[in-house]
């Protein structure tokens, strides 16, 4: 003899443990269900791997950013030569130019055809050619002459040369007596 009836109530009870074992309610508010819990475990670890590559990738371009700038002071140049004869070398030949200058320091000497200033930089740029110079990017951290020099005077600088893009540009650029 079967007795639906207690069929039918077992799975009602069956069904109410259920909801009782699985979920914590707040009101009618759910909060964690169990079944869900298998499924959602594998897309929780990559959620959280995720947000904590994204952490350290955030943490290391924050470090980039606000990393200290190298004072080129006390380094030797490794090539010395005149704006003119720097930008020329560029604008012939950038493949071997870049070979020869990229990320090497260089001392500049040449005359100001323009200076421009902001809070944390001094920009000069030095006669190259008829279409562009080499621009010099100097940080106001370092020790710069109190009368800043002038547009037409003759300069020497000593920077890091990091390419050509209309001008050649240098960065971390220190004024050479």
């Amino acid at each position: 003899m079967f007795n639906t009836y207690s069929a039918a109530g077992s799975k009602k009870r069956e069904t109410a443990d259920k909801k009782k074992r699985n979920l914590f309610l707040t009101g009618h508010l759910v909060i964690f269900n169990y079944n869900s819990c298998k499924a959602m475990t594998k897309k929780s670890i990559y959620i959280v791997l995720g947000i904590v590559c994204l952490l350290i990738i955030g943490i290391i371009g924050y470090y980039w950013y606000q990393k200290p700038r190298q004072s080129l002071v006390d380094v030797p140049a490794q090539y010395t030569l005149s704006a003119t004869q720097l930008y020329l070398d560029f604008s012939t030949n950038e493949g071997n130019a870049n070979k020869k200058f990229i990320e090497k320091v260089i001392l500049v000497e040449g005359e100001i055809q323009q200076i421009e200033s902001s809070d944390t930089t001094i920009n000069i740029l030095l006669k190259g050619g008829e279409m562009g110079g080499v621009n010099c990017t100097l940080s106001s951290n370092n020790a710069l002459p109190k009368p800043l020099p002038v547009q037409g005077a003759h300069i020497r600088l000593k920077g890091k040369c990091i390419g050509f893009l209309m001008n050649v540009n240098i960065v971390d650029a220190v004024i050479e007596n």
